[in-house]
């Protein structure tokens, strides 16, 4: 028989406690019996999609006001049923007494997949059968937006909601899926996923206290402690990971503060498992903090998506076996440099390395020019280097070209897109190459 141990973890900013079991405890631990490369992903709906979700609105109905609304499943994992085979396992042991805990609880390494599966699926229902458009989710938080003033009554509260809140809670109602009236608001102004949305200002804002207890947070994990040693176990590396994750909702741009992050934990499976802080996860981190120390904490939702042909400024860059070079048609301008030794790790490409700081340099003059371009296109004949660019991940053999991408782009305002020109099309950057 299996009796994992019971605990309490804070629940939030709210002063309530949450009822956990650890699942991972012991060398045969429930979770132990998952094995890792069955783990499931579920991309969930964030800041991001809804921005997309009010940016598509807004230019169909541009004088619209809005309100914003968040609906929240009530006990959420509690309300799914384990395999029976399962439910056997999940023994807990409560003033000497054997409990058999019949439902999906929070612990379980596949406890989140199982009711984002089951929520992907009633969102389904509530936009492709019920109508319900804009309609997202963040695990228990059903969200979205509707018009000021376009409401329903909803009779068990004896309240007047947004029509589509409404609509929701009628269709949970209809599945059985309980909720609270205390967990149903909406306003001008709401925080979602812990971020302030004003969906008629088009902006996202971080409080100065969260952000306060995030910097804090990565500080003592990186500060070197009295023994001269820093570890944290894989369970603390995903806590900080999950956290500098949310804050880029906010701060997208410093995603490449979390490639050495993400580089320590690949391939590790014990949670328990201690890991070193090695110099460049605390340079990178310690560049992540230093920009939200600094950063004015508002985002202004604005389409990311835009081609090329509506760039201010164009430029080709290209890289060689001798040379990299950049040229902007529109200044009758070139620029070339020959090649200098660097230092080389394991499955580092010194042309991949050469073209993305082909890229990085275009970027950096673009910088310079007064005034500087307000959106810049810059081709190159590196898929590798367009990827990289337009989704701010590499290998760390590259992050720091990177790094300085993103120091370039918040200081300038700068908005940036890297786009593919085949190597026969990109005639004067190759020849200066």
């Amino acid at each position: 028989m299996y009796s994992s141990p019971v605990g309490v973890v804070p629940k939030g900013d709210t002063g309530k406690l949450r009822l956990v079991v650890d699942q991972t405890a012991g060398e045969f631990s429930l979770n132990s019996m998952i094995p890792p490369n069955q783990l499931g992903y579920t991309k969930l709906d964030d800041i991001h999609t809804l921005g997309e979700a009010l940016l598509a609105h807004r230019k169909l109905h541009r004088d619209d006001e809005l309100v914003i609304f968040k609906s929240d499943v009530q006990d959420a994992y509690r309300l799914l049923p384990m395999d029976p085979l399962w439910q056997i396992k999940q023994v807990v042991t409560v003033d000497g007494q054997r409990h058999v805990d019949r439902c999906c609880t929070i612990g379980n390494r596949w406890a989140m997949q199982i009711f984002n599966a089951f929520m992907g699926l009633v969102i389904w229902i509530a936009t492709k059968k019920k109508g319900i458009t804009d309609l997202l989710a963040y695990v228990d938080d059903g969200f979205g937006f509707d018009r000021a003033g376009v409401q329903l009554y909803y009779k068990p509260y004896d309240e007047w909601y947004p029509a589509k809140q409404v609509r929701l809670l009628w269709l949970w109602d209809e599945l059985g899926i309980p909720h609270k009236k205390m967990k149903q608001l909406f306003g001008a102004k709401l925080t979602v996923i812990g971020l302030d949305v004003d969906p008629n200002d088009m902006r996202v804002t971080i409080s100065d206290d969260r952000r306060a207890d995030l910097i804090a947070a990565i500080e003592a994990f990186i500060d070197r402690p009295a023994n001269g040693r820093r570890r944290h176990s894989l369970r603390e590396y995903y806590r900080l990971a999950g956290w500098c994750n949310w804050v880029l909702n906010v701060f997208p741009l410093l995603r490449p503060g979390m490639c050495e992050l993400y580089a320590k934990m690949a391939g590790k499976t014990s949670i328990h498992a201690q890991i070193q802080v090695n110099s460049a996860l605390v340079r990178e981190l310690g560049w992540f903090v230093g920009h939200l120390k600094t950063a004015d904490g508002v985002r202004m939702l604005e389409s990311t998506e835009w081609e090329a042909e509506e760039a201010d400024l164009t430029v080709y860059t290209d890289a060689s076996g001798i040379g990299l070079a950049f040229y902007s048609p529109a200044h009758t301008t070139g620029f070339q440099s020959p090649l200098v030794a660097r230092p080389k790790k394991d499955g580092d490409s010194d042309i991949f390395f050469f073209e993305a700081l082909a890229v990085c340099s275009a970027l950096h003059w673009a910088s310079t020019l007064n005034p500087p371009p307000r959106r810049l296109v810059v081709f190159t004949d590196s898929d590798n280097t367009v990827a990289m660019n337009n989704t701010l991940k590499c290998k760390p053999a590259y992050n720091s070209i990177l790094l300085h991408t993103c120091d370039i782009l918040m200081a300038t305002g700068i908005k940036f897109r890297a786009f593919h020109i085949a190597g026969v099309d990109n005639v004067v950057a190759d020849a200066l190459s």
